[in-house]
């Protein structure tokens, strides 16, 4: 498992590892990291018998996309507590993310979304106990004319 080997890599000892896909005669490594015991994983992906089960085994943080709507991804929260609870790993102890496309107008027309109606849509993404929103700005809405 990738996400296994990957916090050994960055462990301050030397260890064998023998597994089905990987087999590594030391995990030494020489790597000059600041964040101890390694870097933060980020698992992305709302698959819950896989990618979800994985985040509530081995991730610091993960990434559930906006497409599955804030029914889906309530959803799919429910899901990942309960693989927490399965693994007797804290839920909270995950930080939850999620990315979007967001057409955004002055005044919302045309199917986008004024500002306020951003900021309405985070308050949600927040109150279902997501930490950070990753805001992508489709490209009809040049950022210069939004702050203007």
């Amino acid at each position: 498992m990738a996400y296994h080997t990957q916090k050994f890599l960055f462990a301050s000892f030397s260890r064998f590892l023998f597994g089905r896909y990987y087999q590594l005669s030391s995990t030494a490594s020489q790597s000059l990291c600041v964040q101890h015991p390694h870097p933060p994983i980020l698992i992305g992906g709302g698959g819950e018998r896989k990618t979800l089960r994985l985040v509530a085994q081995y991730a610091d943080a993960c990434n559930i996309g906006t497409k599955y709507g804030l029914d889906g991804l309530r959803h799919k929260l429910a899901v990942l507590r309960k693989h927490c609870q399965s693994v007797n790993r804290p839920y909270g102890a995950i930080e939850k993310t999620t990315a979007g496309i967001f057409q955004v107008t002055r005044d919302g027309r045309q199917g986008t979304l004024s500002p306020q109606a951003v900021i309405e849509r985070f308050a949600g993404l927040a109150a279902l106990g997501f930490d950070q929103v990753i805001m992508l700005i489709g490209v009809s809405c040049p950022a210069n004319r939004l702050l203007s």
